[in-house]
Formats: structure tokens, sequence, C-alpha cells
């Protein structure tokens, strides 16, 4: 046009893109990637893609994602250990000098020391050890006396449990997966029951050791 404006002509010729030479380089296609892994949090996930395993991350690693194994005849040693350990504890604990126990700490030690024996001998049954003879107690005896008996009736099937679990790996025998795991759920249980028989005893020093005012 005469005032120098392109004409509509003019523009769309201008847009044509112009073929590509031999020697002149290329520009790289960009690749188009599916819109649904955006939107199912940034990537693909493994357990979809062809029955791939799925692979463990250092970042799984470090977040305990790894199923844990399987109980084994040491792990079981060890519970029976921690569990003769904290036996031991409340033993010294009902023999602080003066102690007294309210009616109702009387009542949850008995219920906790009771069921904790209890799964005891549950776990030692199914390992097949021998039943350990328990502890007469004489008539009269007052609660913390009982309370002792229990305790060392405990810690004689769990000598006997161990025994039995040494017995056993040395024969290189073994034991169905679904078994050892009872055994390993009984043991635990034993342990929490033990663990809140120790806790009820120590509110109980405290409260001793303010009334008295002195260190025990």
């Amino acid at each position: 046009m005469p005032d120098g404006t392109p004409s509509p002509d003019d523009v769309l010729r201008s847009q044509v893109t112009k073929p590509i030479t031999e020697g002149e380089p290329q520009v790289p296609k960009q690749t188009v990637r599916p819109f649904q892994p955006y939107m199912e949090g940034g990537r693909p996930n493994p357990l979809t893609e062809g029955g791939k395993s799925p692979q463990i991350s250092p970042f799984d690693l470090s977040q305990g994602q790894v199923p844990a194994a399987g109980p084994t005849f040491n792990t079981i040693q060890e519970q029976a250990k921690a569990a003769h350990a904290t036996l031991g504890d409340i033993a010294t604990q009902l023999k602080t000098p003066k102690l007294k126990l309210k009616q109702s700490t009387k009542y949850l030690l008995k219920n906790k020391l009771s069921s904790a024996k209890g799964h005891i001998k549950s776990a030692s049954d199914k390992l097949g050890a021998p039943a350990a003879q328990e502890q007469e107690i004489p008539k009269g005896s007052g609660a913390l006396q009982k309370f002792l008996g229990l305790i060392t009736d405990g810690q004689n099937q769990l000598d006997a449990t161990q025994q039995q679990i040494a017995d056993i790996a040395a024969k290189g025998q073994d034991m169905r997966p679904a078994d050892m795991l009872l055994v390993q759920i009984k043991l635990s249980k034993a342990q929490q029951e033990l663990q809140y028989s120790s806790m009820l005893l120590g509110k109980a020093i405290d409260d001793l050791k303010q009334l008295m005012g002195i260190q025990l």
C-alpha cells in the first residue's frame, strides 16, 4: 500500500514457515507428556506399570516403609529376656521400704501381673516348653508377697521359655510362621502389662518420697 501499511496478503505470506534447507539445524520437537501423571501427584504409580515390582528408594528406607521381617528365634529370645528384666525391676520396686499401695493400685497390679503371667504361659506352651512350678503363697500373706509370687512364677516360666528356644535352635528345628508370630504377640502383650505395672509402682514410690520428704 502507498502509506507503508502491509496488506493482509503480505501478513499471511510473512507467517508461512520457510522450508528447512539442507544442513540447517532443526528445532527439536517437544515431547507431549500425558496429563494424568500430574493429576496423580507428579509421577506414575510403579504398582500399575505393567506388573513391575516397585523399587525401594532411600527415602522409603528412611521413612520405614519397608515391610518388617517376621519373628525369629533370636528376636523371641530377646523379648523373653526383656520381660524377665522388667519383672526383676518390678520386684525391686515392690521391696521399697515403707511402700504402701492404695486399694485401687493393688487391684490394677493384681490384674496386670496375672495377665502378664498368662501371656507368658501361652507363649511358652506354643513353644512346647515345660510348665514351671508355681510358688506356694502362705495363707494370710499380704498383697506385696502375692505380687512377688506372681513375679517369680513369671520369671521361672520365662527361664523355661528361653531354654526351650535354645534347644529348638540347637537341634535345627523350625516352627510355622503363624506359631512364631503368636509367640511374638503374646510376649509383646506380657511386656506391655509389665511396663504398666512398673509405671504404677513408680507413681506410688514418688508419692511416698513426697510424703516422707526423703530420698529412698
